[in-house]
């Protein structure tokens, strides 16, 4: 048993080192290790060492990883929730943007194009029940700066940030974006390009772009009840 374990350590430093998509990391700092993306001659020798036990080695590191995924997520739930208890929306509020990850926004403003601000709305009226008023990020930030004013919302330092809060770079001299912060330093937000909802950022990656490059605010919300 223990020489089974061993072994699917092994494999499982092997798929992470060599079924990465280096693209995507480059861009987005993830990894998707698969088995089946591995050359055949070395699913095979994989394999073989593990025939004689019957072991699957595909279907368990792939089911593992999916565990691991589903228990992060789980997790950061049960975080939220016992935030919640103090009046933070935050877990209802990462629980449907989580869910809502490849929705359409072709309905939204120049048929998903424009439509950051309307996505991040839509999504806080299904979760918390009601819309930031404005399809815009600079008329979302002043009324967020209002719903702060009022007690309804606070402003959150960027180091603070976790799940469920609003990131918003409001548009100025350059046009800006709205998205919402997700498990692992993560953003979920809407993608002009694929009219999306997608996770497309990290919190860092936002900062450098429109903080770094753009020269636009990057201010953290986090809604109450």
């Amino acid at each position: 048993m223990l020489k089974k374990i061993n072994l699917i350590i092994a494999i499982a430093a092997v798929i992470t080192l060599s079924g990465c998509d280096k693209k995507a990391a480059k861009q987005q700092a993830e990894m998707n290790p698969k088995y089946h993306n591995l050359p055949v001659d070395v699913q095979a020798d994989l394999q073989s060492q593990v025939d004689a036990s019957g072991f699957d080695a595909s279907n368990s590191i792939n089911g593992s990883m999916q565990q691991l995924s589903e228990s992060q997520s789980q997790e950061t739930l049960d975080q939220l929730e016992t935030a919640n208890e103090t009046g933070e929306a935050n877990a209802t509020i990462f629980r449907e943007a989580k869910e809502a990850l490849g929705e359409s926004s072709a309905a939204g403003p120049d048929g998903g194009n424009l439509a950051c601000a309307w996505m991040v709305n839509k999504i806080l009226e299904r979760s918390v029940g009601f819309k930031v008023d404005g399809d815009s990020t600079s008329r979302m930030d002043t009324e967020f700066q209002a719903l702060v004013s009022s007690g309804k919302a606070e402003k959150i330092d960027v180091a603070d940030s976790r799940p469920g809060d609003i990131i918003l770079s409001p548009t100025g001299a350059k046009v800006g974006h709205v998205g919402i912060i997700g498990e692992s330093n993560e953003v979920y937000s809407n993608s002009s390009s694929a009219a999306e909802w997608k996770q497309n950022f990290t919190v860092d990656r936002w900062t450098s772009y429109y903080q770094g490059s753009r020269n636009l605010p990057v201010n953290i919300y986090r809604i109450v009840s």
